[in-house]
C-alpha cells in the first residue's frame, strides 16, 4: 500500500509539473509582446489598484475607490466582487509592477483551472486522460479568449474556480461528509466573491448535476448535505451579497439604460444570425463566439458519443450528469431559451447569453477525458481514421486558440502598460456603477485629470 501511494504522489506530482509548465507557455505571447488590452481593461485595474491601496494600509473592507473619477470617488468596488484582485495584489506584493504581477496572475488562474479539471477528472479517469483534458482546458478558445481578446478578468478567474466546485459536489454526493461539505461550501463562496454572473450559471448547473449524479439508494443524505454547503457558502459571502440584495437598486447597473441595446440579452445569444440580424451579428463580433462554441463542439462531442457507446461503467451516471448540464448551459446560450431569458428575472441578471460558454467549456474538457481511452484504443483497429479524424478536430481546436484567439490580441508593452495603469487610477470609471442621482454627462468633471 505504502508503494503504490507513492507511485501516485510520484504520478500527481509529475502531472502538476506539466500543468505548470502549461500554464507557463500559455502567457508566454505576454512575456514577449506584452499584456492583451480589451474594452474592460481599465474598469478592472482601476479595482485592483484601489484593492491593493486598500490592502496596504490594513483595510480588507472594500466599499469605496477614493482617486477615481479625478478624485471625486467610486462605489464600484463596493458591489464587484473582489477576491480576484485580491490575487492580483498579492502577486504585486511579490513583483512591485503590475506587469509582471498580471503575468503571474493569469499564469497562476490558468494553472488552478488546470488542476481543478485534473481532479474532478481523476474521480473517475485515468491519470494520462485526466492530464489532457486539463491541458486542453487551458486552451480552449472560450477559456484563452477570456484574458487575451475580451479582458474578462474577473469571469477568467471564476473559470478557474468553477471545476473545483463539481469537484466537491461529486465528492459529496459520493461521500456526504462534513468535510465535502465544508469544500463544496467554500469552493462556492470563493466562485461568488470572484464573479457573481459565473455563481449563478454555476448554481444552476450544480443543481442538475447533483440531482442527476445521485444514487438510487440514500438519496436523502447527499441532497441535505449539498443544501447545506450551498447554504453556508452563501452565509461565507454573505457580507457581499447583503450589499448587493439591498443596494443594486441605488446604482446604474439597474437601469434600464444598462439592460437595453448592447446590454440586452437579446443581442448577446450565440447561433443568433436570424435571430438578432446580420448588422448586430457581424457589429457585436457574435459571429467569432459562434466559431469558438462551433470548434469545442466539434472536438468534444464525438468524444462523448465514443464514451457513451463503448464504456459501461459506473462512472456513466456522473457523465449524462455533465452531458445535460452541457446541453442546457447550450441551450440557456442560444436564442430557443428566450422565453425564459424575458420572464426569469435572476436568469437576465446574466446579462449576457455567450456566459455560459465557461460552464460549456468545463464540460468539454470532461468529454475529452471521458473519451481518451476509447479513442486511444481505436488506433489499433480498423476504426483508426475516426480516431484520427477526432484528434484532428481537438488540434484544430487548440490551433485556433493559438492563431486566431492568442496571436492577434491587441499586445501593449512594458512601458506602455504601466502607464496606462497608472493612467486609470484617477481616470472615469463605468457609469453603471455610479449611483442613480450621478449626472453622465461629465460636465461636472474636469476637461483633464
Amino acid at each position: 500500500m505504502s508503494w503504490f501511494r507513492k507511485h501516485l504522489f510520484k504520478r500527481f506530482m509529475l502531472d502538476l509539473a506539466i500543468l505548470v509548465i502549461a500554464s507557463g507557455l500559455m502567457v508566454v505571447p505576454m512575456l514577449v509582446n506584452g499584456i492583451p488590452t480589451g474594452n474592460d481593461l481599465p474598469h478592472h485595474y482601476g479595482f485592483a489598484l484601489e484593492i491593493n491601496e486598500n490592502l496596504r494600509q490594513g483595510s480588507v473592507d472594500q466599499t469605496w475607490n477614493n482617486t477615481a473619477n479625478y478624485g471625486f470617488g467610486d462605489v464600484g468596488i463596493r458591489f464587484y466582487p473582489p477576491l480576484s484582485y485580491f490575487a492580483m495584489s498579492a502577486f504585486y506584493a511579490v513583483t512591485g509592477e503590475w506587469y509582471f504581477a498580471s503575468i503571474l496572475t493569469f499564469s497562476f488562474w490558468f494553472l488552478l483551472g488546470g488542476i481543478g479539471v485534473y481532479l474532478w477528472s481523476r474521480e473517475w479517469f485515468d491519470e494520462t486522460a485526466s492530464l489532457v483534458a486539463a491541458l486542453i482546458y487551458m486552451a480552449l478558445p472560450y477559456h484563452a479568449n477570456q484574458i487575451y481578446n475580451a479582458f474578462l478578468y474577473a469571469e477568467f478567474a471564476a473559470a478557474a474556480v468553477l471545476p473545483f466546485c463539481f469537484l466537491f459536489a461529486t465528492r459529496l454526493i459520493r461521500n456526504p461528509n462534513v468535510p465535502n461539505t465544508a469544500f463544496l461550501s467554500f469552493a462556492y463562496a470563493v466562485l461568488i466573491l470572484t464573479h457573481l454572473p459565473t455563481a449563478l450559471i454555476a448554481s444552476a448547473g450544480l443543481i442538475v448535476y447533483t440531482l442527476l449524479s445521485l444514487s438510487k439508494d440514500g438519496r436523502l443524505k447527499p441532497v441535505l448535505s449539498f443544501a447545506a454547503a450551498i447554504l453556508f457558502g452563501l452565509l461565507g459571502s454573505s457580507f457581499y451579497l447583503i450589499r448587493i440584495i439591498t443596494e443594486t437598486a441605488y446604482l446604474k447597473h439597474a437601469s434600464p439604460e444598462f439592460v437595453s441595446g448592447d446590454f440586452s440579452y437579446g443581442r448577446n445569444f450565440l447561433l443568433s444570425y436570424f435571430y438578432a440580424g446580420s448588422e448586430a451579428y457581424f457589429s457585436r463580433s457574435l459571429w467569432f463566439a459562434d466559431l469558438m462554441l462551433i470548434l469545442t463542439l466539434l472536438a468534444s462531442i464525438p468524444a462523448a458519443i465514443i464514451y457513451f457507446r463503448v464504456r459501461q461503467s459506473d462512472s456513466r451516471r456522473n457523465i449524462i450528469a455533465v452531458a445535460v448540464v452541457f446541453a442546457a448551459s447550450l441551450f440557456f446560450a442560444t436564442p430557443l431559451s428566450a422565453f425564459f431569458w424575458s420572464h426569469l428575472p435572476l436568469l437576465a441578471k446574466i446579462q449576457f447569453p455567450f456566459r455560459w460558454m465557461s460552464l460549456i467549456t468545463l464540460m468539454a474538457a470532461i468529454f475529452f477525458a471521458a473519451g481518451f481511452r476509447p479513442i486511444a484504443e481505436m488506433f489499433s483497429t480498423r476504426q483508426r481514421p475516426l480516431a484520427l479524424a477526432i484528434f484532428g478536430c481537438i488540434a484544430m481546436t487548440v490551433a485556433f486558440t493559438a492563431f486566431q484567439i492568442v496571436r492577434p490580441a491587441r499586445f501593449v508593452d512594458r512601458q506602455t502598460f504601466e502607464s496606462t495603469v497608472a493612467s486609470v487610477r484617477e481616470a472615469p470609471s463605468c457609469e453603471c456603477w455610479w449611483p442613480i442621482w450621478a449626472p453622465c454627462d461629465y460636465d461636472w468633471m474636469p476637461a483633464t485629470p
